[in-house]
């Protein structure tokens, strides 16, 4: 080489190396400020049966910063027999860097979190959850622990006064009933996934019940998540329909003995009036609270959907109406119930006293087999056509029921007493008694 260009070499080498010295120690500073990440990985669920979700969650954290919110993270998934690791969705942390993405594994999967990192922070990967599909050793289920069967079974038919369905379910363990473990009752309705809506122990004979009164057609399960000592359980799946709604009313609410009351109802079925429904009026005796009520009258809904049923009850009762269900009709179903009460019968006793200066007349009530105390009496006078009788002085009924009037001395008069009524006793009128 002559010397003319080894001088334009060194000339270009000197120029060019603080150039490349600078570019060098820019990327050196710009990864020194970029902030350290981490992710973490869990699954709600780590068994799942085909068709079933679980939800993959995680947390976005950088260090020596708040500001998670707003990141996006890439969820990756790797299902069995693959080759690798491929994104299948984004999710955008929260406040707390919270992530969370719902998956439908077809087969057993292994999920991780990516984020791609920006200006400020490193990318980053999560570690690595695996969610079963089908039976399986995941979720804990390894040979230490014991295997656990959870049943389950509907009744599709009110089963108590508020006229709930149940859901029934029983735990067992190499056939014992296994008492006082949590289970948790899940419902889905159409075009839902599975939600946990209620929680019970198991009784002593392994025995969980769940009274249930869906608006919709529902889909239950039961599932046991499982102890240190116990594998994890699910149910199989029952569904329970919708009902008719029936709801029910009397009027009066209030009668004496040989009078009337109708007891009214209306039925409809997923928003309209249900027609050609058969009704049973069934009723028991107001004072047996768990006595069984039983049929006393049957009737068919109207056009509008309505019924209605006279009765004459001897003593106070309940009443309640339940549709009946058939094959090929909605199910069974009942409405709340109304109480009419028959006020008891009530008896006066007149007596008429001559004096020197006055016409006593008193009189006893009875009623409910004893003498009725505090009630207000009202002493009659005949008018002079005969026929028409007049208010002329009230007494309240003493300890002893008794009620007493003083009246001017009227040769002829005739006077009688009268008792309204109240809330237990129906009203009476004594005899006559003539001055």
């Amino acid at each position: 080489m002559s010397t003319r260009w080894k001088s334009l070499v060194a000339v270009a080498a000197m120029v060019a190396t603080p150039a490349l010295v600078a570019v060098s120690l820019g990327d050196t500073a710009n990864a020194a400020v970029k902030k350290e990440t981490t992710i973490s990985i869990r699954v709600s669920d780590t068994r799942v049966d085909p068709g079933e979700s679980s939800k993959v969650r995680g947390n976005l954290n950088i260090k020596e910063s708040d500001a998670e919110a707003g990141k996006v993270v890439t969820l990756e998934a790797r299902p069995e027999g693959s080759a690798g690791f491929t994104a299948i969705g984004t999710a955008t942390a929260g406040d707390h860097g919270g992530i969370k993405l719902v998956v439908t594994p077809d087969v057993t999967t292994r999920y991780r979190w990516y984020y791609p990192g920006d200006d400020n922070t490193r990318a980053s990967r999560s570690g690595v959850a695996r969610i079963v599909v089908g039976p399986g050793d995941g979720d804990g289920n390894g040979p230490n622990r014991i295997r656990t069967t959870l049943s389950i079974r509907a009744t599709d038919r009110p089963v108590d006064a508020d006229g709930d369905s149940l859901v029934r379910g029983k735990l067992m363990a190499r056939g014992i009933e296994i008492p006082n473990r949590e289970i948790i009752l899940l419902a889905r309705t159409e075009g839902q996934e599975f939600a946990p809506v209620a929680m019970q122990r198991t009784d002593h004979d392994g025995v969980v019940k769940f009274p249930v009164s869906p608006t919709v057609k529902t889909a239950y399960r039961l599932k046991f998540e499982g102890t240190q000592l116990l594998r994890p359980s699910r149910s199989g799946v029952v569904r329970i329909g919708v009902r008719p709604v029936v709801t029910a009313s009397a009027a009066p609410t209030t009668i004496d003995p040989g009078e009337v009351t109708t007891i009214s109802g209306a039925v409809s079925y997923e928003g309209a009036p249900y027609v050609g429904a058969t009704v049973d009026l069934v009723a028991r005796n107001a004072k047996r609270k768990h006595a069984t009520f039983a049929v006393v009258a049957t009737g068919t809904t109207d056009a509008a959907g309505a019924v209605s049923f006279d009765q004459s009850p001897s003593r106070t009762t309940v009443y309640r109406l339940v549709v009946r269900h058939t094959e090929g009709t909605p199910p069974r179903a009942v409405s709340d119930t109304v109480r009419v009460r028959v006020t008891q019968p009530s008896s006066l006793s007149i007596r008429g006293r001559e004096l020197t200066d006055a016409f006593k007349v008193s009189g006893v009530l009875r009623g409910g087999g004893s003498t009725l105390n505090g009630r207000l009496v009202t002493l009659e006078k005949l008018g002079e056509d005969g026929v028409t009788w007049s208010p002329v002085a009230t007494d309240t009924t003493n300890a002893h029921g008794k009620a007493e009037f003083s009246q001017p001395l009227s040769e002829g008069s005739s006077y009688r007493l009268s008792y309204a009524g109240g809330p237990r006793f129906a009203p009476c009128i004594s005899g006559v008694v003539v001055n």
